[in-house]
């Protein structure tokens, strides 16, 4: 337990480091407030081609807007390509927009955008995970060397989910997930959510505990019970994928896909049992004093 928590601690220090050395993005004040003004004038912009892309379809902007005025005065302006309120006329903002182009521009900047940014960042990081988890597993001397570390466990528990050799944790983790944040284009606040949490699913990946009410478990079939298989000696050339969802493991046929899991668990159970016993009875055997006078 003491070298699990040299290790896991070692290693979240040496990622604490780089992140507080590497991510610091000085004063950002104001920064948010300007980028929610830039998609507030692209979203303008985007009103005002609104009438010439419905002119080189033939169709009289002015007549259809007013044909809307009174049914669907929010769409008659759009039509017109103005982003007002009711009846073309509503005022602007102080900060110079309107409120359908502020509202349209925070919903992008704070919902949307960041969205699709941490659908990148998963795919980059899973992908990633796959390829490495993979290689030191089809390469003995690379698995021998270094992987060998984290397979110690064959009964996965929390606190061992960090536990590896140094040099794979910071192949793994450490470039995997900053490759993953710096081609997303992730915000130092969204990078943070994202790293938190992938160390918590992780953590509920390596737990052993399939729990009904767990959120991390009704994403997708990336579950502790998914993982498990792979500590397995009967599973560990498939389930490599890791952290967030099993595409990798489906598109290159490493799904576990054998059957009797119940069978197996039992026997791996039996197994460990005996050889528990054995251990103890040769550990009495060496201290019993007749072992120590011969």
């Amino acid at each position: 337990m003491a070298e699990v928590i040299r290790s896991v601690v070692s290693q979240q220090l040496f990622n604490l480091v780089l992140g507080i050395v590497f991510m610091s993005e000085g004063d950002m004040r104001g920064r948010e407030e300007y980028d929610v003004a830039v998609w507030a004038t692209r979203i303008r912009m985007i009103y005002r081609a609104v009438p010439k892309l419905l002119a080189v379809a033939g169709i009289d902007a002015k007549s259809w807007a007013i044909n809307l005025a009174n049914s669907c005065p929010a769409l008659a302006a759009a039509v017109m390509g103005r982003g007002t309120e009711v009846g073309f006329k509503g005022p602007a903002t102080a900060s110079g927009f309107t409120t359908s182009e502020l509202l349209a521009a925070n919903l992008i900047y704070w919902y949307i955008v960041p969205a699709l940014q941490f659908c990148v960042a998963i795919f980059i990081a899973d992908s990633w995970q796959y390829l490495c988890h993979r290689v030191v597993h089809m390469n003995k001397w690379l698995y021998t060397n270094f992987h060998s570390v984290h397979h110690q466990f064959y009964v996965p528990y929390a606190f061992g989910a960090f536990y590896a050799h140094f040099a794979e944790a910071v192949v793994f983790d450490t470039i995997g997930t900053t490759a993953a944040l710096i081609l997303s284009g992730l915000t130092t606040r969204q990078a943070l959510w994202f790293i938190n949490l992938s160390v918590m699913k992780s953590i509920d990946d390596h737990c052993g505990y399939s729990l009904p009410w767990n959120p991390f478990q009704w994403i997708n079939e990336q579950t502790a019970a998914y993982h498990d298989i792979h500590h397995q000696n009967w599973g560990m050339k498939t389930n490599f994928a890791q952290v967030y969802s099993t595409f990798w493991d489906h598109a290159l046929g490493t799904v576990w896909t054998g059957d009797n899991l119940t069978k197996r668990y039992e026997q791996g159970r039996i197994s460990a049992q005996r050889w528990t016993e054995h251990a103890k009875t040769k550990a009495e055997t060496d201290s019993s004093p007749k072992s120590k006078v011969a």
